[in-house]
């Protein structure tokens, strides 16, 4: 009986990471709209260009992308450059 409320906590406890991953991709995308809105947008595109550029913006198993705390790298850039109105660089 035991080992059946191990395995609930174990399930609960990885939703919940997930619910906290979810929100914190959602703070990140309110944080890059943010940088645009005071003047920062086009140096966060390139900055995001250099993670992606060292390896930082890989795209990962799925349970590793429903466990980022992050957005990935390329579809910040994504979005900033559509709100931007820039070209894509690549």
């Amino acid at each position: 009986m035991a080992r059946v409320y191990e395995e609930w906590i174990a399930a609960f406890l990885f939703l919940m990471q997930i619910t906290m991953s979810l929100n914190s991709r959602k703070s990140e995308k309110r944080a890059d709209m943010l940088a645009v809105d005071l003047g920062y947008g086009e140096s966060m595109v390139e900055s995001l260009y250099l993670l992606e550029k060292i390896n930082l913006g890989g795209e990962g198993s799925v349970i590793q992308r429903l466990l980022a705390s992050h957005p990935r790298v390329t579809a910040r850039i994504e979005r900033l450059e559509v709100v931007l109105g820039i070209q894509d660089r690549t």
